[in-house]
């Protein structure tokens, strides 16, 4: 993965990384101290801003629609996953821009047709190339019916829809899929 833009690695093995980690911050987590012993260690105010900000997610997530399955994701089921990639993708970004302080606005593109992307997109593109999958209806309808996690095309469109750096990495206009209005997007950390 050394032949590749830095940004690429960051955007697809960064966020899983990251992904992994905001998972010690989510209900299950909070069931978990430093330790890894069993202890809840959130305060009754913490549960509660947690559990108030995560129904942005179910709500937005209950929205996506699989009319071959006539089926919608169920956001609540999905709901650690969800916190999971889109706390895993902020944080991988912000690995990407600690990175590429360091290097003083020395970019790297990856050469041909390819050049016409900067860092920022490259890293978005690396992650959306992550979950890249053609699932036969079935195996859809079985994810949906009782899978942790969305299917991959959810977890793609939920996260980036959030994040307003991909919204100008992509100069996407209010409208567009891809765009949430500001006080649409969900946010937990």
């Amino acid at each position: 993965m050394m032949d590749r833009p830095w940004a690429m690695n960051l955007g697809s093995i960064g966020m899983i990384m990251a992904h992994e980690m905001t998972h010690a911050l989510d209900i299950q987590g909070s069931l978990y101290d430093f330790k890894g012993d069993l202890r809840n260690w959130w305060s009754e105010s913490a549960r509660k801003t947690f559990t108030d900000k995560s129904q942005c997610f179910v709500n937005q997530y209950n929205s996506y629609r699989f009319p071959e399955q006539n089926m919608t994701v169920n956001g609540s089921l999905t709901l650690g996953e969800n916190i999971a990639d889109n706390g895993g993708i902020r944080e991988a970004y912000r690995a990407l821009k600690a990175y590429q302080k360091q290097r003083s606005g020395q970019f790297e593109r990856l050469p041909g047709k390819m050049d016409q992307f900067d860092e920022e997109q490259l890293f978005f593109i690396s992650f959306a190339n992550m979950w890249c999958s053609n699932n036969l209806p079935n195996a859809v309808k079985k994810t949906l019916e009782s899978g942790a996690h969305p299917p991959e095309s959810v977890r793609v469109d939920g996260s980036l829809a959030n994040f307003d750096k991909f919204s100008d990495a992509f100069h996407c206009k209010p409208g567009s899929k891809m765009f949430r209005q500001p006080e649409e997007r969900c946010i937990l950390w």
